[in-house]
């Protein structure tokens, strides 16, 4: 009869791999006596004696404890510092290790009762991994043994000694590989898996977005899709404009190698040089015989000469247009073909010279007029987007600097801890890879408060890391690790500034500093697609794209077993009929609750909100009624408004996670009057447990709503129904961009908005977000709308153009009443 190995599932983790290794390089002595009596004096056994050597008859260890009814058990071990064979000829073969094994059960032992005992539990300790072949070549020999050995190869020899032993385990493994298991350990999305309510463990490490990359707003999905018309026009300049004017056409004439100016710059001097001379003629006649009414008007005064010329954006356009065929080209190649680290090292490398030049000279209005490219086109959403079809840790690995950029829910975060842990897996010591997630690290900077006075930006970013890696369970001596910091080949991976920057201003000064500092460091730092600092990053610009349909169906599939296949059916039909839904359904964020909510068998929404109601309803205990639980005491209505309150409450304050006191405060005060407080009190509890929509964000216990889109829908569900909130001024805030967006799709109107900007402010400063708002709205409203808002837009650039003719009239008129009172003085 077949037989076969007992069954033992081991998992190989990179600690695993490690102790194994350090237990392996010990010597059989100091393996017995360091590790195996501490153990086993673990294990339970009272008594536990070294007994190697040339007499220990298949003895290593003798074990003495007493059992439950107060008697005597002897337990021996036999331990081998090598690998069993499966070779007969091989003296480390199994068949020799069931030979001692059976010399050790037949041999008895005494005790110092005065009594002779046979072993009742015979152990065979290794720290290699035992093969199944050596073990089934002496299989029939290790059954018949009485009592059958216990077998404890490596992979379980370390099980034990992480479970019994931690401290021991920490202290094999060295301070290097604890700083890599702990940062590892917390490479998670707890936060928005607490936040779905769902305990189940989904790897979705391998669902990457495909890439959009750039500098700034020159995108490559915005370069590639620039359409141009190029023209000749005639231009006239005052001398302050024309100086930076120049310095733009003479940086594209030496990059592209394209002249913009005619006729050449020389003769345009020259005509200025004839027309400025006879302006200062007629300036100085008019000093000698002044004339009270000559400052009245403008008109009446000689005018200030400006520089003449034509701008052709002809050769200019040819030159982006095969630019951007290099492009799509190169994007196609490898697409087709992954590239090495180093062809994508020099692509990203021509890719971010030419995205810094291109942005440069389309920030001039006249050049981009000139080759046709208005500000309409910066702000078109862009279907065919070029799209580059590499892993994430292809790019990263080329060691450039990077700042990932995505909307809520794109996989920014999760990008970042795959590559972290990918990285980590694979390092050697003289490597240090950091994960910092950056609202949890000054969360731990304010707790930690080591911040000494006088801290520069970067120096508070240094102390915030440390702080944040003794909170995860780290012995950080700031000196030694700093240290480190100068001495390794170090990579940054800065995540979130987008949650930060408004309550920590200096974040960017201190990301710059960090980069100056550590100049052999690799940075990567992650935000959304919003807000001015962006420019302000001095990093190659990578944009999370969203999901192609290929791609979603591909992530629902991996969400699901092979035994729930007629639910990704069920969804896949959903997206079908809803094509609402699945224009908008294109993140991991949107995907992941979908898949949560098919898993609790919750009928699918048809649009991105309705997909945040119900997994609100979800959460709130909406649908506890059809399974007969109850577990929550709070009204479903007051669980919700209080959580209104609270997220509002957060983002006015520009945080994701505050104290559980501090929540308690702002829900009484904005309540008081409306519930009782016991009842305040008890929503804000019942939201976090058993709800789940308030989760622990910090490992101080910092409590926020888990992912920041989660925060923004309630917030805009609180200006949907408190039209006391001044929107119209959140308008200049890019942190409330996202909470604005969610807000457009719920309100039945946004024109009352449009009508605040007009009557308060200039359409130009908004714009941005006003594009953001209408881009969800119906179609016929956003045609209407992105019409008025260009008319607004050339008002307020004629506005500006008015003001400057005002502040240089007002110029002129001070210079010349300074002239003609010291005409006047001279003449008396």
């Amino acid at each position: 009869m077949k037989s076969t190995e007992p069954k033992k599932l081991y998992n190989h983790d990179s600690l695993t791999v490690t102790l194994m290794t350090k237990l392996q390089g010990l010597s059989e002595r100091c393996l017995t006596t360091k590790v195996l009596v501490p153990l086993f004096n673990a294990l339970g056994f009272d008594k536990v004696d070294y007994h190697g050597g040339p007499y220990e008859n298949g003895k290593d260890l003798i074990c003495w404890k007493t059992d439950e009814l107060g008697c005597i058990e002897l337990a021996v071990a036999q331990v081998k510092k090598y690998q069993p064979t499966s070779a007969a000829s091989d003296n480390r073969c199994f068949g020799e290790i069931i030979t001692q094994l059976q010399q050790a059960s037949e041999n008895p032992v005494p005790n110092i009762n005065g009594q002779i005992f046979c072993p009742s539990t015979i152990y065979f300790i290794t720290p290699f991994q035992i093969e199944t072949r050596a073990l089934q070549s002496r299989f029939e020999g290790y059954t018949t043994l009485k009592p059958r050995p216990k077998i404890i190869d490596g992979p379980f020899l370390v099980k034990l000694i992480r479970e019994k032993l931690p401290q021991l385990a920490n202290e094999l493994s060295g301070k290097e590989f604890l700083f890599k298991d702990t940062i590892t350990k917390n490479l998670t999305n707890t936060d928005l898996l607490n936040a779905l309510n769902t305990k189940l463990n989904k790897d979705i490490s391998s669902f990457y977005c495909d890439l959009d990359f750039g500098v700034g707003k020159i995108t490559t999905r915005f370069f590639s899709s620039l359409s141009f018309k190029p023209q000749i026009i005639p231009l006239s300049l005052i001398p302050s404009s024309w100086e930076s004017f120049k310095s733009c056409c003479q940086f594209a004439e030496s990059f592209f190698g394209v002249t913009l100016i005619s006729p050449s710059e020389d003769k345009i001097k020259k005509d200025y040089a004839q027309r400025n001379e006879k302006y200062e003629s007629e300036k100085k006649n008019n000093k000698r015989k002044p004339n009270k009414k000559l400052k009245s008007s403008l008109e009446d005064q000689p005018l200030e000469p400006e520089y003449l010329f034509k701008l052709d954006g002809r050769n200019l356009a040819k030159k982006l247009m095969s630019k951007q065929k290099w492009l799509r080209e190169q994007t196609e190649k490898f697409n087709s073909n992954e590239p090495s680290v180093s062809e994508l090292r020099k692509f990203l490398t021509d890719c971010e010279k030419l995205f810094e030049a291109a942005e440069k000279i389309l920030k001039d209005t006249n050049i981009s007029g000139a080759i046709g490219i208005n500000d309409r086109q910066q702000y078109s959403s862009v279907e065919n987007a070029a799209r580059l079809s590499v892993p994430l840790h292809t790019i990263f690995d080329t060691r450039h600097n990077f700042a990932i950029l995505g909307d809520a829910g794109a996989g920014k975060t999760t990008s970042l801890q795959m590559y972290a842990k990918r990285r980590l897996e694979n390092t050697g010591e003289e490597e240090l890879i950091l994960f910092v997630p950056l609202a949890r690290v000054f969360a731990a900077l304010e707790k930690e408060r080591i911040k000494p006075k006088g801290s520069t930006p970067v120096q508070l970013l240094e102390y915030g890391i440390i702080s944040h890696l003794r909170i995860l369970g780290l012995n950080i001596i700031p000196t030694d690790f700093l240290h480190s910091l100068q001495t390794k080949q170090v990579v940054f991976l800065l995540d979130g500034i987008d949650e930060v920057i408004k309550q920590e201003s200096w974040i960017l000064e201190a990301i710059n500093g960090l980069h100056k500092r550590y100049s052999n460091a690799q940075i990567i730092v992650s935000s959304r697609i919003s807000g001015d600092y962006l420019d302000k990053i001095p990093f190659f610009g990578i944009t999370l794209l969203p999901f192609t349909d290929k791609q979603r169906e591909r992530f629902i599939r991996g969400w699901f077993n092979e035994q729930s296949k007629s639910k990704v059916t069920c969804i896949l039909k959903h997206i079908n009929k809803f094509k609402e839904l699945g224009e908008i359904l294109r993140s991991p964020l949107l995907a992941t609750i979908l898949c949560v909510l098919a898993e609790h068998n919750i009928p699918l929404p048809d649009s991105e909100i309705r997909l945040y109601d119900e997994r609100m309803r979800l959460l709130l205990g909406h649908y506890d009624i059809h399974k007969q639980a109850v577990r929550v005491k709070s009204q479903y209505y007051f669980l919700e408004l209080v959580a209104r309150k609270l997220a509002y409450q957060l983002h006015k304050t520009g945080v994701r996670q505050t104290e559980l006191e501090v929540l308690y405060s702002w829900a009484t005060n904005e309540l008081t009057g409306r519930l009782k407080k016991e009842l305040i009190i008890l929503a804000v509890d019942e939201l976090i447990d058993p709800c789940n929509i308030l989760t622990p964000m910090t490992n101080d216990s910092q409590i926020g709503f888990g992912h920041l889109r989660y925060q923004e829908y309630l917030a805009a569900c609180e200006l949907k129904t408190n039209r006391g909130i001044g929107i119209g001024q959140l308008m200049h805030q890019s942190w409330w961009r996202g909470v604005l967006v969610l807000f457009a799709q719920m309100t039945d109107d946004v024109e009352f908005i449009i009508d605040w900007v007009v009557k308060n402010g200039k359409v130009s400063d908004v714009r941005e977000t006003l594009e953001a708002m209408l881009a969800v709205r119906p179609m016929k409203e956003r045609k209407e709308f992105r019409s008025l808002i260009s008319e607004h837009v050339k008002l307020d650039n004629l506005d500006a153009a008015f003001q400057n003719d005002v502040e240089r009239q007002k110029t002129i008129d001070e210079e010349f009443d300074t002239e003609f009172k010291d005409i006047e003085l001279n003449d008396s």
